[in-house]
């Protein structure tokens, strides 16, 4: 319908029907569409209307609160769409996960949109405490640091703030182990790709504790322990009769091998048969019996 000329009103009654007839608010899509059709009709303060309408209902969407920041940004200027995060961040309808994407998006709005990479860097180190479960947030702010342009002069430098972010994201976040992992892979690619000459044996020891099993992963040991020791949380997993687990070899299982052999023979068990057997107590001022 919007091919045809003269038929912008026909366009608008389509809208305005699915919006409030045929399509429940909690599916916003439509109504996502229906502002940026009235943003291109000239219709800036309906379309910030609709956009209100869809916050009233579910304060919280993330797509929503974008659209208007950027609806403010085309039409008015980046101050106006900072202004849009701002009074979202200090609104208490919205969650901690809300706030923190937007915290990165106003971070990007300050490096691609206002041109100041320095303005967006203390934004996000400014807020990083606040947010150290956020997913979002740690991926926007590594990336951020990644994609900064460089030269032979500035590159030292920007290495250092990478590997600061990377060591944040490790030791300070609460992020998911899987996603802490995923972050790695990045900045070692990173590393062989725009590294120093050091950056092989930096790899190497990222790579034991990244891909390695957990007995040999001592960072995230001392992350786990209270005193942020690794022996500490090593000494509570034998107290609590825990161990890191047993890898499993499949090739070696086709042979015949039984792949928890090894661990009984640790525990002093010697396995019979494929069956653990439990290995003679002796009991002290005892003799052995004949």
């Amino acid at each position: 319908m919007l091919d045809h000329e003269d038929k912008e009103e026909e366009v608008r009654n389509i809208y305005q029907r699915a919006s409030c007839i045929y399509v429940p608010i909690a599916r916003p899509a439509v109504r996502l569409q229906y502002a940026l059709f009235e943003a291109m009709s000239g219709r800036v303060d309906v379309a910030l209307g609709i956009y209100e309408a869809i916050l009233l209902a579910y304060p919280s969407h993330l797509e929503t609160i974008v659209a208007m920041a950027n609806l403010q940004r085309r039409h008015v200027g980046v101050d106006a769409a900072i202004e849009v995060y701002i009074a979202q961040i200090e609104s208490a309808t919205n969650d901690v996960y809300t706030k923190s994407a937007m915290i990165a998006e106003w971070a990007g709005l300050l490096w691609k949109a206002k041109g100041s990479a320095v303005e967006a860097r203390q934004l996000f180190q400014k807020n990083q405490h606040w947010y150290l479960n956020s997913r979002v947030f740690w991926i926007k702010y590594f990336f951020f640091e990644l994609d900064q342009p460089t030269s032979a002069e500035l590159e030292p430098e920007r290495q250092q703030r990478i590997k600061q972010v990377y060591e944040d994201v490790r030791r300070k976040s609460t992020l998911p182990p899987l996603t802490i992992k995923d972050i790695s892979h990045f900045y070692m690619a990173y590393l062989l790709e725009r590294g120093t000459k050091d950056a092989e044996k930096e790899y190497l020891v990222l790579d034991k504790e990244i891909n390695g099993p957990f007995s040999v992963q001592s960072s995230m040991k001392a992350k786990l322990a209270e005193d942020g020791k690794a022996s500490t949380t090593h000494k509570r997993m034998v107290m609590e009769n825990g161990h890191p687990g047993v890898e499993i070899n499949e090739a070696a299982i086709r042979q015949g091998q039984n792949p928890y052999t090894k661990y009984y023979q640790q525990q002093g068990e010697q396995p019979v048969d494929g069956q653990a057997q439990p290995a003679a107590l002796h009991y002290p001022g005892r003799g052995s019996e004949s």
